[in-house]
This record gives structure tokens, sequence and C-alpha cells, in this order.
């Protein structure tokens, strides 16, 4: 029995003790809330652990886990932040803190965080590193990032962005060895990452370190080429080549020979690099025999040799082209950019040429080409054919996006604007032609019309399409802050969008924003373009000594008219505005260019306006400007701008040359209104009446002429000529105003009442309609008039006063003096009330004293008024004829009959 017993209290102890081992323990308990997906108990366990001091990796670590599932990251991140200052040296709790800033947007402690985890000398694992990396290329932070990145290579855990990346921050230290370097052994352990693009980069690079890497980098490019074989990539590179390195071109063209083939668009490309060197003139003349032999069966290539030759502004070989192809094969597009291209480069003879080519026929058959070509050759009545245009014909997108930018382009802006409001919201259209939209509107200063069209379409456009339209007219609108902002959020811009940020910046003078956009473009868009840009931008915000250096390297090495070339002498013209001792860089450039020959207008005109404001050489400029007036279809503006330098005393022999312009030139006009600009009237009345022209501009020149000349009895027979051939109201106007001079009141009568007729709600047409019948004395019909006028017009006309006066005067020569007092009355009290005190009005004022002191019915004695204010406009009409006169009949109705003797005897 008592055995029994025993084993009963053994077994007894033995459940127990077992038992002991069954129950979990606090970690366990806590996994087994958290496996049950009970979160809240698991969270109430760990915090009570945490408060009663159980700080251990495991709580803090789960802990956080559970307030980050309850969205409680601030509590999360507390703790962290408490263990991680008790236990500085536990890079997996900084690794956890800054992981918690992240998701926090707490992006400044994120770096932070990771920054002290680099500092505990750890071995972070790359991707830690790269994060690392990452904040402090947003700081721009170079030297940390390029520690980190050396870092991430040296412990063989690199990719290749890595490399890339490193090389990139080397390049802008302008440290070209340690760039090569890295991008060598990137492309010995990438094999399969060498793309193109990373494959110009290292030549990019290698252009940097002399002639023999230079050659060993252009060889390096045509084996990845031969490699490839890929005439769309091998097409891509030799045109790189022919902007970027065309001192390297020849090279890469003999390495490359094998792969051009029968590829008519490598032989183009090819043919394109030989063209910019001279000694290669006969190879060249061949290319191109051999290849419009093909055009002729080939619109494609005719249209690609086209487009070449325009971006090219190529206009020998244009011509040439279009001599000796059919013109018609000639796609809408290309017309049209043409059309565009010679409004902006101010060439309308291309135009011209191109039309004479294509003959009537074709032009009548295809209107829009026709309208295209004819604003590009400036025709005079392109504007009214392009409003008959818009208004008659449907047109696709596509034909409202051309014509769009021809507008624009041509400064027809209220037909631009009409077709621009027409393309909200902008379906369908993608990032590219929204900027191009926003471009054209820069282009015609109206980026404020235009930014909240865009704004307003983001649902149907979508952010990304809208951004580089967004971000340019920002740029346009000084916003530059705005601008900043959606850069900086990109990681990639595209390289078209770029350069239009850069060109825009530097337009409205915003040279920081300018710098930063070019700087980013020359980070991750290297090539001597965009080297050039960011030496330019350099320039132009003071740190001259940095970017002169830069664009004098690379401009020697690149064609006349390449974008190189004019941002060297861009940046020049700045640096001598800052420093003197660049003035000699900039006169040796322009005389070597000058010797070089014939330079496209654009270049000259440049030239000119150097000469005028920046090296202040009038001679100089007097001499381009002459050579700019006797190009093809010179620019007025041209002439005005050597007219001014002439000065108002223009010498026999200009005289005679802007005479011989008059005789020979088609735009007579303008020739004969430059020669009444310099006071050669008796020369405009000649030219005139020899070619007898009958282009009414010409007619007021010579009216303008006959009036200075006082030549009265022409400028009527003239007047009576020309009236019946006008419809224009701004021309009868200006004619009523010769006739006026030529005291020709009954033309005055017939231009008014043709104006009054057709606007018949204008109270000046009836005013002025009522001045001139005044001015004949037919004072029935000009009293009518006056009344049309005053019952249209109440106080809001600025010669109202004048006729208050008139109409006075009509009532008192028809004997209605009680009529007449109350409105020379009326004429006194609108003077009176005058801002401005005009001769005109102090006349009136004298004379309707005057006419009030005689009138019998006006009792009022107003002689001192009336000496007084015929006395004032004595005096300010310089003592003259008529102010004498009327001076010394007031003096005699008053009895100073002295007085008014003394006057007249002074006036004989």
């Amino acid at each position: 029995m008592k055995t029994a017993y025993f084993w009963i209290i053994f077994l007894v102890l033995v459940g127990i003790v077992a038992s002991l081992y069954l129950i979990p323990t606090t970690d366990e308990l806590a996994i087994i809330h958290l496996k049950s997906r009970r979160f809240s108990a698991a969270q109430n366990f760990y915090l009570d652990q945490y408060n009663q001091g159980v700080r251990t990796p495991a709580v803090v670590y789960e802990l956080s886990v559970l307030y980050e599932k309850e969205g409680d990251l601030d509590d999360a991140i507390k703790i962290f932040q408490e263990y991680t200052a008790a236990h500085p040296d536990d890079a997996d709790a900084f690794k956890r803190l800054a992981e918690l800033y992240y998701l926090n947007n707490q992006y400044d402690e994120y770096g932070n965080t990771l920054a002290k985890m680099a500092a505990l000398k750890t071995k972070l694992d790359p991707d830690t590193l790269r994060a690392l990396k990452g904040y402090y290329q947003e700081k721009n932070e170079k030297q940390q990032q390029e520690a980190v990145l050396n870092t991430i290579i040296k412990s063989g855990k690199g990719n290749e962005d890595d490399y890339a990346e490193l090389a990139g921050i080397y390049a802008q230290e302008k440290k070209f060895d340690k760039a090569a370097e890295i991008l060598k052994t990137r492309r010995t352990y990438f094999v399969e990452h060498n793309t193109i693009d990373m494959i110009l980069f290292e030549l990019w690079i290698d252009t940097h370190l002399g002639k023999i890497q230079s050659e060993e980098a252009v060889k390096m490019v045509a084996d990845y080429l031969k490699k490839k074989n890929d005439p769309k990539i091998t097409f891509y590179v030799l045109n790189l080549f022919k902007e970027s390195y065309p001192n390297l071109a020849l090279q890469l063209v003999s390495l490359v020979q094998p792969l051009i083939g029968d590829h008519t668009n490598l032989e183009l490309a090819v043919l394109l690099i030989l063209k910019d060197h001279p000694e290669q003139k006969e190879k060249v003349e061949q290319e191109i025999s051999k290849l419009q032999a093909i055009t002729k069966k080939n619109p494609m290539l005719q249209n690609f040799l086209f487009d070449i030759y325009m971006s090219e502004e190529d206009d020998e070989q244009l011509l040439n082209l279009i001599h000796t192809t059919p013109p018609q094969q000639i796609e809408e597009r290309e017309l049209i950019d043409l059309a565009t291209l010679a409004t902006i480069k101010d060439k309308p003879e291309l135009v011209q040429e191109v039309q004479e080519a294509l003959g009537p026929e074709y032009l009548q058959e295809h209107p829009l080409r026709a309208l295209a070509l004819e604003i590009g050759a400036q025709e005079e009545d392109a504007h009214k054919k392009l409003d008959d245009y818009l208004e008659t014909r449907s047109m696709t997108r596509t034909d409202r996006f051309f014509l769009f930018r021809l507008a624009a382009a041509a400064k027809f802006t209220k037909e631009a604007l009409e077709i621009g409001n027409s393309f909200p919201p902008f379906v369908a259209m993608q990032e590219d032609e929204l900027l191009d939209i926003a471009e054209a509107y820069v282009g015609m200063k109206k980026a404020d019309l235009l930014y909240p069209m865009i704004e307003k379409s983001i649902p149907t456009i979508g952010e990304k399409n809208a951004g580089p339209a967004l971000t340019l007219l920002n740029i346009a609108l000084k916003h530059p802050q705005a601008a900043k902002e959606w850069m900086q959020a990109q990681i990639k811009i595209k390289e078209g969008a770029l350069k239009v940020f850069f060109e825009t910046a530097k337009d409205v003078k915003e040279y920081p924003l300018a710098f930063d956009i070019a700087q980013r473009l020359y980070e991750h868009y290297p090539s001597a373009s965009s080297e050039s840009d960011y030496g330019l931008a350099l320039v132009q915000i003071g740190k001259i000594t940095e970017g002169m250096p830069l664009l004098k390297q690379l401009y020697a090495d690149h064609p006349l008219n390449s974008q190189i070339q004019r941002d060297y002498l861009a940046a020049l013209i700045v640096a001598v505005k800052q420093d003197k001792q660049y003035t000699h860089d900039l006169v040796a450039y322009m005389d070597t260019r000058e010797k070089q020959g014939h330079l496209p207008k654009e270049l000259l005109r440049n030239f000119g306006y150097i000469y005028i404001e920046t090296l202040h050489n009038f001679s100089k400029a007097k001499n381009t400007f002459f050579a700019l007036a006797n190009e093809p279809h010179p620019n007025h503006q041209d002439i005005e701008t050597l007219i001014y330098l002439w000065g108002p005393r223009v010498s026999e022999e200009h005289a005679r040359w802007i005479e011989g312009q008059a005789h020979s030139s088609e735009d007579i006009a303008y020739w004969l209104e430059n020669l009444n600009f310099i006071g050669r009237f008796q020369s405009t009345i000649h030219v005139f009446q020899e070619r007898a022209p009958k282009d009414i501009k010409a007619y007021f020149a010579y009216m303008q002429a006959l009036a200075n000349e006082k030549w009265m009895d022409e400028l009527k027979r003239t007047i009576y000529v020309l009236f019946p051939k006008l419809t224009n109201r701004k021309q009868l106007e200006e004619l009523a105003t010769y006739a006026e001079v030529a005291e020709y009141n009954e033309a005055r009568v017939w231009v008014w009442q043709k104006i009054a007729s057709e606007f018949p709600y204008d109270p000046k047409a009836w005013q002025a309609l009522g001045r001139a019948l005044f001015d004949m004395r037919s004072n029935t019909v000009a009293r009518e008039a006056l009344e049309n006028f005053f019952d249209l017009d109440q106080g809001t006309n600025s010669k109202y006063y004048e006729s208050l006066y008139e109409y006075a005067e009509i009532l008192r020569k028809q004997r209605y003096f009680s009529l007449s007092r109350e409105y020379y009355v009326a004429a006194l009290d609108t003077i009176a009330m005058a801002e401005e005190q005009t001769l005109r009005m102090t006349e009136i004022a004298a004379q309707s004293y005057y006419q009030l002191n005689r009138n019998s019915y006006y009792k009022l004695n107003t002689d001192r008024e009336a000496l007084f204010e015929i006395d004032e406009f004595f005096t300010l009409s310089g003592k003259d004829a008529d102010s004498t006169a009327a001076y010394a009949n007031l003096l005699m109705d008053t009895g100073r009959l002295k007085q008014a003797q003394q006057l007249l005897m002074k006036r004989r």
C-alpha cells in the first residue's frame, strides 16, 4: 500500500515538472500571439516587456514591426532612437532605424542615419551603400558620393551602373584619366552591358586625354559597330561624330567602310561627314552624283536628303536637289518645315525658288502646301490667305499642328493663337508634341495663355506628358523655382527637352537656372555639344576663367556654322563686358571669320550688333550692315539700322545709293519712305513720277514728299486719283490728313462721308465729317454731322471741346446767338476741366471769349478774360500771323485801338 502511494506521488511530481517545460516562455507566448494574428495582444505583451525595462534587440525589433503594421511609425522610430542611443555600435539597429525614417518620409534623418552606419566602419551590404550614395547624390555631396562608390567597387560587388556613375563624377571633376580607367574596367567586366551609350561615353572621356587616346577610342567604337553590324546604330554614330567629333569622323569612316555597303542612309551620313572637310571635295562630288542618281527614283531618299540639307542650312545643295529631282515628290511636312525655317531665318528667296520649281498647277492642287510656301516667301497677301484658309478649310490634327508652328514662326500671332485654342484638351498628344506647342507659345511671348490650358488638361493627358511643357512655360514666365522642383523630381529627362529648357532659360536671362540645366545635360548626356552649353553657362554666371578655356578648346575642332562656334562667340561677348582682356579674342575671332569669305546673314547681322553694342566700332558696323543691305531680299530692320548709323545727315553717296535702290527694287514704297526719312523729298517725287507704281504705299510716300515740298496742286491731283482706289479705313484717314494739308476740303468731306456711311455708329467719323464740312462752310450739313457726333459721344472724345466750339460757330453764323452762347460756354467749361492745357485749347478759349464779348446778347463783361486768353495764345503760338490778327481784332473790339495799331505795325 505504501509502495502504491509512493508511485502516485512520484507520478504527480513528474507531471508537475514536465508541465513546467510545456508552459510557454514570455518570448514564446508573444510568438504564439503573432502566429495566431492576435497583433494587439502581441503588441501589448511586447509593450509590457519594454516598459518593464526589457530592451533586448528582439523586443525592440518586434515591437517596431507591430507599430509599423498599425501605422504608428513615429512610435516605432522613437523606440529605435532610444535603443541606438544606448547601443551606438549596433549597425543592424541603425539600418532598421534608417528604414523606418524612409518609410516615414524623413529623408534627411534617413540619410544622416546611413552616414552614421558608414562611420561605424561596419561592413555594409551593397544595397545599403547604394542608398547612402543616393542620399549624398541628392545633397550634391560629390566627395562622399565618390567615396561610397569606390567602397562598393573595391568590395568586388559593384554593378555596371556603379562603375558608370563613378566615371561620371570623375569626368565632372576633370579627372578624365581616372574616369577612363574605371570605364575600361567596366567594359572588361560587363561585356554584355556594353551599350552604344556607354561606348560613346567612354569615347567622350578619352577625347580629353590627347590624340593617341582619342584615336584608340575611335577604334573601340568601330570594333563595337562591326560586332553589332546594325545599320541603325552605325547611322546614329556616324551622325553623332559629324556633330560632336568632326576631327575624328574621317577616321571612323575609314574604319567602318565595310559596313556601309549598299545602305543608302549610311552613304548619305558619310557624305555629310566628307562635306565638312574641304580636302574631300572631289569625293563629295562623286558621292552626291551617285546619291542623286538614286534619288530621282527614290522619294524616301529625296525627302531624307531634303530634311538633312534643311537641318544643315545648306541652301546650295537644297536648291540643287530641287532642280535635279522631281520636287513634286517632296512631302507636305518637309515643305511646311522649309517654310518655317525660311521664316525664322529670313530666307524668302529660298522658298520662292521652290515655288517656281513646283509650278502653279501643283500648288493649286495642294492648297496647304501653297499657303505654307506663300507665308515662307513673305508674300504680301499671305496673312489674308491664312485667315481665309482657317475660315473655309477643315484640317486634320497634323495639319493644324504644322500650320500652327508656321504661323507662330511668321509672327501671325492672332492666327496661331486661334489654331492653338483648338488643341485643348490635347487628347492623344504626347510630351514631345506638347513641348513643341509650348515652345511656339514661348516664341510668341504668350506662355501665360497656354499654361492654364495645359494645367486644366492634366486629367486627360496625364502629369507625365504635361510635365516638360509646363516646365518650359514656367521657365519662360520666370518661375525658376517651380521649374527646378519638377526637374529635381525626375530621374531622367529627355535630352531634347533639356536643350529647349536651356535655350529658353538663356533667352529670359535666368542664368543660374540655365547653369543648373546645362550641368544636368552635361552629366546625363555628355558630348561636345553639352560640354559647350556647360561652358557657356559657366561664363554667364560669372565663372569666366572656368568656362572660356573649356569653350576655346572645343570651338577649334568644329565647323564654322556649328552650335559650338555660336556658343564660343556668345561667351566672348559676355566675357568682354566683364573683363576687357577678352576683347582681343573677340576681335581675332571675328576677323578670322570675315576673312573666310561670305558669311551667313544671321552671323553677319550678329557681327554688326557686336560692333555697335560691345566693341563700339561704328565704322565696322556701317560696313557690316551695308553688306547686309546689299544681300538679295534684304531685311528692313538691317536697312533701318544702317540708315540710323549713317546719322541724320546722310552723305550724298549714301543718298544716291538709297535712290538707286528705289529705282530698281520691287519694294519701291519702302525705299521711297527711306528717301523721305533722310529728307530727299524731291528724289521721292522724281522716282515716283518716273516709275509710276501702282502700290498704294508708294502713293502715300509720294504724297508725303509733295506735302513737304508744298506742291499743293499735284498733291490735290494725287488725292483725287487715289481716293476711289481706297477701301482700308486707316489709309482713308491718312488721305484725309493730306487733304487737310492741301486745304482740299471737298476731298476731306468725300473721305469722311465714306467712312461715316460704313461706320455709322463711330462718333469719330461724324466729328471729322462735321469739321470738314465746317471748314468748307457747309454749315447746315456740318451741324447735322456734329449733332450725330454729340448723340454718339458723351464727352469722352479728347477733341470734344473743338466740336463744341465749331458747333457754336455754326450756330452764330446761322444767327442762333443765344444757343451759340451756350456752346461757347460749354467749350470753355470742357477746356477748364482738362488735366493738361494745350495750345489748341488756349486758342479756342481765346476765340470763345472773343465771340462772347462781341455778342450783344451776352451781357457779362468778358473783356478781361478774352484779353488774358488771347494774349496767352499769342505768346504760346510764337506770335504768328493768325494769332496776331485775332489779338488785334479783340483789341479793336474792346476799344484799344492804339494797342492794336502798335501790334500790327510790329508784325509788318
